[in-house]
């Protein structure tokens, strides 16, 4: 925001000029298009009208040595075919303590599997999509 700010104090600038700045500036995990683009990104959340619902079917079980097994399936739908979105999984414990646990890109009306084995300090209470509401969702 300071490159833009400073850039174009006392000057209208565009959207696209906008966009031109923070993509000097794109975090590898926003790159989907492997091009140093955010086209994707601007096309969906700034000029589009799509907004995704997003769910999730996930289920933690004991693997042993302090880690639990998830597997997971999230579901997006009410998109475009081509709507990205980088979708957060989350867990939940007993106190209320919530954990991200990974990022998960997705395209389109689309439901992708997941499955790893990670270390926990217990079973968790729920795993859940979208649990700090990182993306606008239904």
């Amino acid at each position: 925001m300071t490159e833009f700010a400073q850039t174009y104090a006392g000057k209208n600038a565009s959207t696209r000029d906008f966009q031109h700045v923070v993509e000097k500036h794109i975090p590898k995990n926003l790159d989907l298009q492997g091009n140093g683009s955010l086209d994707w990104f601007f096309r969906q959340w700034v000029y589009g009208t799509s907004i995704p619902k997003l769910d999730v079917n996930a289920d933690a079980t004991d693997a042993g040595g302090g880690k639990y097994h998830i597997k997971a399936t999230i579901t997006q739908s009410q998109v475009t075919d081509d709507f990205a979105s980088i979708v957060p999984l989350y867990v939940t414990f007993d106190k209320g303590q919530i954990v991200r646990l990974a990022t998960v890109p997705i395209l389109g009306n689309s439901s992708k599997p997941i499955e790893f084995d990670i270390a926990l300090p217990m079973k968790p209470k729920t795993i859940t999509v979208n649990a700090m509401h990182d993306v606008l969702a239904r």
